[in-house]
């Protein structure tokens, strides 16, 4: 009884979150105005085709860049993150309970010294399968390179100091 409702409740967070992936929603302009970006420097004018400089860690040799508009798109999309990697990076996440192997810890401050910016746009871009991970990490192609930087973004965040 509990395996078929724990299979219930998996399939229909899996539904959820695959109908969430085919569409990513376009912040608008006004929307931008009424919330600033996420650790982000407040920008000086309503130009949402300004670039916001982020240090990239730990390949800190080089920028990434991303509008707010695709920070916000981020943010949004993170929501499909968390269904398996936990609202808090750690891998608990409600679909990710269920996963073998289950999903990465964000807040690993060891696995966030070693994992490279490019290795993770990879993953995000194209899923686990493309870098020898499980298959079960999907990819989102659909998202703009400037809006997998931000979730890169949002995953250094979570490290543990």
């Amino acid at each position: 009884m509990m395996r078929s409702f724990t299979l219930t409740i998996f399939l229909v967070t899996l539904g959820l979150t695959v109908a969430s992936c085919q569409r990513s929603p376009t912040p608008t302009e006004s929307d931008e105005a009424k919330k600033p970006a996420i650790s982000e420097p407040a920008k000086d004018s309503g130009d949402d085709k300004a670039k916001t400089p982020v240090s990239s860690t730990p390949t800190a040799d080089k920028k990434t860049l991303f509008t707010p508009a695709e920070r916000k798109t981020a943010r949004i999309n993170w929501v499909v993150c968390a269904t398996c990697h936990g609202q808090t990076g750690q891998g608990d996440g409600l679909v990710g309970m269920a996963l073998n192997p289950r999903p990465r810890n964000f807040t690993d401050a060891k696995w966030q010294a070693e994992v490279t910016d490019e290795r993770l746009f990879k993953v995000i871009k194209e899923g686990g399968g493309a870098v020898g991970l499980s298959p079960l990490m999907v990819g989102y192609p659909h998202l703009s390179d400037g809006t997998i930087h931000a979730l890169i973004h949002t995953v250094r965040g979570l490290a543990k100091k």
